[in-house]
Order: C-alpha cells, then sequence, then structure tokens
C-alpha cells in the first residue's frame, strides 16, 4: 500500500489506539485522510455527549434539567447529524439515545466545579512527541485535578482505559508538575464512576516511545482480528486489500 507519508503535529489517544487495532484502518484514517462513513452508534454518541455536557455546564450555573430536557437536547443535537444514514438507521440512533439517557442518571456522577471539556496539548521533547488529551476536569483543592472521560459504550476495555489514564496523568504532569491529577471513567451504562491508576512513569513513556517509533516506520499491516470486531465490518472494507 502506497500511503503519502505526512508529519503529525500530535499522537492522541485515539490514534494509539486505532494504530494498536489495525495498521491499515490508522493509515486510512491518518495519513489519507479518509473518515470513516457515519453509523447509528457513532451520531447517538455524539449526541448523548453534546446533552451531558450541556447539562453539566448548566448544573454548574446552579441549574438542574429533566431526564427529558437532556433527551430533548441529545435528539436535537442529533438531528443534524442523521444527514448520510439510511432511514432504517435514523430511528435506531434515536432510539440508542432514549436507551441511553433512560438507564443513566447525569446528576448522580456530576461533581460541583467539574468542566464540560479542557485541552491538554504537552510537549515531550526527549522524544520530539506532543499529545493532545480531551479531559473533563475537576479541581480538587489546589494540588489535586480529577481528569474524567466519559464512555458510552457497555463494553470495559480495561487496557485501553488504563492506557488512556496514564497518558492523560503524565500528560498533564508536563503542564502542572506541582498538580497530583488522578483519572475516573465514567461508565454512563453503568451509573458507575471507575478510579483508574496509571502506568509507572517509566513503563508509560516507554511504551508511548515504542508506538511512536513504529507509527513513523509507516510499516502498515492489518490487524484481522480486529476486522469483525464487535459483530460489525470494519468501515473501511470497501478500500480495504484485505476484503478483496
Amino acid at each position: 500500500m502506497n500511503f503519502p507519508s505526512k508529519s503529525d503535529p500530535f499522537f492522541s489517544m485515539t490514534k494509539y489506539t486505532t494504530f494498536e487495532a489495525c495498521g491499515y484502518k490508522y493509515a486510512f484514517r491518518y495519513r489519507k485522510g479518509i473518515q470513516e462513513p457515519k453509523n447509528k452508534y457513532l451520531v447517538a454518541g455524539i449526541a448523548t455527549h453534546n446533552a451531558l455536557e450541556w447539562a453539566l455546564n448548566e448544573f454548574n450555573n446552579g441549574i438542574t434539567h429533566t431526564i427529558e430536557d437532556i433527551r430533548q437536547r441529545a435528539v436535537q443535537s442529533l438531528m443534524p447529524q442523521l444527514r448520510g444514514l439510511i432511514n432504517e438507521h435514523k430511528q435506531d440512533a434515536v432510539d440508542i439515545v432514549d436507551k441511553s439517557l433512560a438507564t443513566y442518571n447525569p446528576y448522580a456522577l456530576f461533581r460541583p466545579g467539574m468542566a464540560a471539556e479542557a485541552t491538554l496539548k504537552p510537549t515531550y521533547k526527549d522524544i520530539n512527541l506532543m499529545i493532545k488529551a480531551d479531559v473533563l476536569y475537576q479541581q480538587e483543592g489546589s494540588k489535586t485535578l480529577l481528569i474524567g472521560d466519559y464512555k458510552t459504550s457497555s463494553a470495559f476495555h480495561k487496557k485501553d482505559v488504563i492506557f488512556q489514564a496514564s497518558l492523560y496523568h503524565h500528560g498533564t504532569k508536563l503542564l502542572l508538575p506541582d498538580v497530583n491529577p488522578k483519572f475516573a471513567a465514567i461508565m454512563l451504562r453503568l451509573n458507575k464512576i471507575y478510579t483508574v491508576e496509571p502506568w509507572p512513569e517509566d513503563k508509560f513513556w516507554a511504551y508511548v516511545s515504542h508506538l511512536t517509533e513504529e507509527i513513523r516506520k509507516e510499516n502498515w499491516t492489518p490487524n484481522t482480528k480486529s476486522c469483525h470486531a464487535f459483530n460489525s465490518p470494519c468501515p473501511y472494507s470497501h478500500i480495504c486489500p484485505y476484503y478483496r
């Protein structure tokens, strides 16, 4: 496969996990710039996140909404995203939003002062690496930072979450060396918050350095185990040589 080379301004959690899932998928998305086709789960997840972030901002301003208010906000956010989906999947996307919000009580997990989103872009100069981490955060006093991340899927991939916790923890320490970052995975489907311990610093940076160098080699290989993960075909199956 002849993918054009393109330098990355930063590597993100999504880029690392995509590369680990499948080299071809990484190359299609980040080297060729081919976006995945919309699917009902993706657009429903985005709409749910948008509604929750709105509700959280309102909560911080002293306004508490009903679940129906949040659902209407989610559906409102969903409507523009439905363009491009086949008709039978449009109602499915609305049903997914309804199911998520019917089983999730956001006010049981919201904390005063928790922000909707912040962006960290620390630079790790030793390996010329920039990391981007989109995080939710809550200031707990002057020295502790709680970093949270919504998980809308019912699947709980422990390795991914630990790597994410490590990325946010050590990335934050580069920007804020005097702050103690903590990470929590907010599992929407389970109405629970899981506190996750990050890898030790030496193990984490060794792993990141390894992944970074593998990505830069651009020796893309398919991971056939991930091709049929979650009983759905890869979104790039129509152009991937593995399927031909």
